[in-house]
């Protein structure tokens, strides 16, 4: 049996105590195609519902880590992601298109000497929008 294929990205989605927000993040990743997901749980007892509801075609690599703080959880995310890809898209924030991955892996993949690539967020606050951060135009310039 052929082994399976590589996904193109790995979806890393870090939550503790936020079931809702786990919730909100993977419904704004419906429509993406050969990916993963991966959840890195630190609350598994309050998010178990939530996963559960999840069709079998859902891409979940489900890892459960106790709580160690968010860059810990971020990094064991990094190291269990196959994809050639990696994405950290944390509980609660959501895409505001799925499509827009698809646009930025063609992109990635016609631009092989681009290391990283960063996007505009739109920054709300109870379902309202409040301002648009845009990257700069160099790495530098997009991390002030």
């Amino acid at each position: 049996m052929p082994a399976p294929a590589r996904p193109r990205l790995s979806v890393v989605t870090v939550t503790y105590k936020d079931p809702e927000g786990l919730a909100q993040t993977i419904e704004s990743l419906r429509g993406c195609t050969n990916w993963e997901h991966v959840v890195v749980d630190s609350s598994p007892e309050l998010n178990r519902e939530v996963l559960a509801r999840l069709d079998r075609s859902w891409p979940l690599k489900h890892v459960v880590q106790q709580p160690k703080g968010i860059y810990p959880a971020m990094n064991l995310g990094v190291v269990e992601a196959t994809g050639s890809y990696v994405w950290l898209l944390n509980s609660r924030d959501r895409m505001k298109d799925a499509g827009v991955l698809q646009e930025m892996l063609d992109f990635l993949d016609a631009s092989p000497r681009t290391g990283i690539a960063c996007a505009a967020v739109e920054r709300t606050r109870d379902g309202k929008s409040e301002y648009l951060w845009d990257p700069g135009t160099n790495f530098f310039r997009s991390t002030l």
